[in-house]
C-alpha cells in the first residue's frame, strides 16, 4: 500500500533572475566581450559601453549559462545589441536541459529568436522547463554571437527533489498537543510519537500522535532555538482515516499566543520563515488531528555574527606587506589593514570559513565578483556567484546572498589584469548543522 506523505515546500515563488548567480562561457572571445557580461545585471545594449558578450565569427557560435543545479525555468529574457548589427542574433535557439555534452546545444528547445529587430529585450516563455544549462546557439552558420543580457526567471527556486536536505531539526525538539485520544499509559497517540524518527503510518504500531475529537485540534514542536525553516514533511496516517488531515494548516513563528496557532505563513513566504515553534492545526468543530511523523528542515537563523574573522584568508599574490589576512582582521579603517595583490590577470582573494555556512550577506567589497561554494577548483573562482560589484563609490557595500551555502568566499576580478585591494570583508551567516 502507498501511504500519503504531505510535503509542505517553503519556497519563494516571486520572480528572481537566477542567471546572476550562474557561471557563463562561450565558444570564443572577441576583444573584451567576455561571456560573463551577459549576466552582470546590466541591459545596456551599446557594445562599446562594456556590458555585452562577443564571440569570434564561429561556425555555430554558442553561449552557455551553468545555473549550478537543476531549476524550473519560467521565462528567459534576452537583450540584444542595439548600437549596430542587431540582425546577427536572428535565428538563434534557446536550449535548456541537464546535458552538458556539446555545450548543451542538444538540450530541449525553449524558443527560436526569429527576429528581435529593434526591440532591445525579448522574453521567451519556457513554461517550467527543467535544466541546469541554458545555451544560446546560432546553429549551422558562421556568425558572431553578441548578447547584452540574459535573464532566467524561475517558477520555483527549490525543486521537489530538494525538499529534505540536511538533518531533521524536529528530532531535537519537544512536542505537545491540544489533547490526547487515549489514556496516557497506553503509549498510543502521544505528541512525541510524531518526532521519533519513525515514519510508520500504521497507527496501531504505536508511532503516531493523535488528539481526541475537539474544536481546532493542534500539535506543536518546540525546536528549542530559532531556525529558518526551508521545508516540512508530514507523514499522515495510512492504515485508515487518512482524510482526517484535510484542511490542516502549518504555522511557524516565535509566539506561543493561542498555543502558537495565531499566525499562518503556509506557502506564502518570500524566502524562508524564521521561528522556534512549528504548529499543525485543523480549524473547525469535531476534528481529530493524527500525525505519524513531522520532519522539519532548515538552519539556525543568523544573528549578526561575522564568520570571516574566524576564518583563514589567501590571495593570488602578495604586494608588499599587504597580507590576505588584513581583510578579515575586523578593522575597516585601513590603510595598513588592507589586503593587496600584484598586478595579476584575474586576481583573487579567498576566505576559508573552515566549515560550511549559509551566507546571508557580505560587506565592504572591492572587486568584480563574489563567489560562494565548496569547490576549490580554479581557487574557488568557479563557485556560484552571490553578486557583481557595479560601483565602488561607497566605502562599504553590502550584497545579499540569500542563504547561499559554502565554505569558501572568493572575490575575483575575472578576465583582466588588475590589482585587487580589500580593506575588509565581512561574511554573515551560520554554520550548517
Amino acid at each position: 500500500m502507498d501511504f500519503p506523505v504531505f510535503s509542505f515546500l517553503f519556497c519563494w515563488c516571486s520572480e528572481e533572475n537566477v542567471a546572476l548567480k550562474g557561471f557563463a562561457s562561450q565558444s570564443s572571445n572577441f576583444d573584451d566581450g567576455y561571456a560573463i557580461k551577459a549576466i552582470d545585471g546590466n541591459r545596456d545594449g551599446n557594445y562599446f559601453c562594456g556590458s555585452c558578450t562577443h564571440t569570434k565569427s564561429d561556425l555555430s557560435p554558442w553561449w552557455k549559462l551553468d545555473l549550478q543545479k537543476t531549476h524550473k525555468v519560467s521565462s528567459i529574457t534576452i537583450t540584444n545589441r542595439q548600437d549596430a548589427v542587431p540582425e546577427r542574433l536572428n535565428g538563434a535557439e534557446i536550449r535548456i536541459g541537464d546535458n552538458p555534452a556539446h555545450n548543451g546545444i542538444q538540450n530541449p528547445r525553449c524558443g527560436v529568436i526569429s527576429s528581435i529587430g529593434k526591440n532591445p529585450s525579448v522574453t521567451f516563455q519556457c513554461n517550467g522547463m527543467k535544466g541546469r544549462y541554458v545555451t544560446i546557439v546560432n546553429s549551422g552558420r558562421k556568425e558572431f554571437l553578441t548578447l547584452c543580457e540574459v535573464e532566467d526567471i524561475l517558477d520555483f527556486i527549490t525543486l521537489v527533489d530538494e525538499v529534505a536536505p540536511g538533518q531533521n531539526l524536529a528530532l531535537r525538539g519537544k512536542a505537545t498537543q491540544s489533547d490526547l485520544v487515549e489514556y496516557p499509559y497506553t503509549g498510543h497517540g502521544h505528541a512525541y510519537n510524531a518526532i521519533d524518527g519513525n515514519t510508520d503510518p500504521n497507527y496501531y504500531h504505536g508511532s503516531c500522535s493523535s488528539t481526541d475529537w475537539q474544536q481546532n485540534p493542534w500539535w506543536r514542536v518546540d525546536l528549542l532555538d530559532e531556525y529558518t525553516i526551508t521545508s516540512i514533511v508530514i507523514t499522515n496516517r495510512g492504515d485508515s482515516c487518512s482524510e482526517l488531515i484535510n484542511g490542516a494548516e502549518v504555522h511557524v513563528g516565535n509566539s506561543l499566543i493561542n498555543n502558537g496557532n495565531r499566525r499562518s505563513h503556509t506557502f506564502t513566504w518570500d524566502k524562508g520563515v524564521s521561528g522556534r515553534y512549528v504548529n499543525v492545526i485543523i480549524p473547525g468543530n469535531k476534528r481529530m488531528l493524527i500525525l505519524c511523523e513531522v520532519e522539519v528542515y532548515g538552519y539556525p537563523t543568523p544573528h549578526g555574527q561575522n564568520a570571516a574573522v574566524q576564518g583563514t584568508a589567501t590571495q593570488s599574490s602578495l604586494y608588499g606587506y599587504f597580507l590576505a589576512s588584513g581583510a578579515i582582521d575586523g578593522n575597516r579603517n585601513g590603510p595598513g589593514s588592507c589586503s593587496f595583490t600584484n598586478y595579476d590577470l584575474s586576481p583573487w582573494w579567498r576566505v576559508d570559513l573552515l566549515k560550511r555556512h549559509k551566507d546571508v550577506y557580505a560587506s565592504r567589497l572591492k572587486g568584480a565578483e563574489i563567489r560562494i561554494g565548496d569547490n576549490l577548483e580554479d581557487n574557488g573562482n568557479n563557485n556560484p556567484r552571490c553578486g557583481v560589484i557595479e560601483s565602488t563609490g561607497s566605502p562599504t557595500v553590502t550584497f545579499q546572498c540569500n542563504g547561499m551555502e559554502g565554505r569558501y568566499v572568493n572575490v575575483v576580478i575575472s578576465g583582466r589584469r588588475e590589482y585587487l585591494t580589500l580593506c575588509e570583508v565581512e561574511v554573515y551567516g551560520v554554520p550548517l548543522i
